[in-house]
């Protein structure tokens, strides 16, 4: 289960645009070569360290969330696994590499060519605030209970009858 915002907590932008660009930004010193299968990859990454990065650009403890959104970045072409064999997964032992732009040893802001021309794009609607006006999200109870069917937080039709 996704450990989402409270009302009061700042949200991350739920803008997979964004959240590219700081992964990037926080994988720059993070990238270093990495064997797999005997063959070294220049400029790679493992999958756990890209979790990590996520996790702290999303400024979550839920990895689970960290790991979707990566593999959405991942299905976008922000990188790939260097055998192109498989999606993002939080293990030691898969290897990924970016895609253009973004090579060991370039700053950050050589890296944007791929963020600028639009190919990462997308909103994380779980990281949306409610814009129903009937949203009572601030409730201090704890328990989180939209009744409206368009809140991206809200509960799931089956809790929503129990109401």
């Amino acid at each position: 289960m996704s450990s989402l915002p409270n009302a009061n907590d700042e949200i991350v932008s739920p803008l997979l645009s964004q959240i590219a660009e700081d992964f990037q930004v926080r994988m720059s010193s993070q990238l270093s070569d990495q064997v797999r299968d005997g063959s070294t990859y220049k400029g790679a990454f493992t999958g756990r360290i890209a979790v990590d990065q996520l996790a702290i650009v999303l400024d979550t403890s839920d990895r689970q969330l960290a790991l979707l959104i990566g593999r959405s970045l991942n299905a976008q072409g922000l990188f790939s696994d260097v055998k192109k064999e498989r999606n993002l997964f939080e293990d030691s032992e898969e290897i990924y590499q970016f895609g253009v732009g973004m090579k060991e040893g370039n700053t950050p802001e050589q890296s944007q060519q791929k963020l600028e021309s639009g190919s990462v794009n997308g909103v994380w609607t779980l990281l949306t605030k409610c814009y129903s006006a009937s949203c009572n999200e601030s409730r201090g109870s704890g328990l989180y209970k939209c009744y409206s069917c368009i809140c991206p937080r809200g509960a799931t039709v089956e809790q929503r009858s129990r109401y």
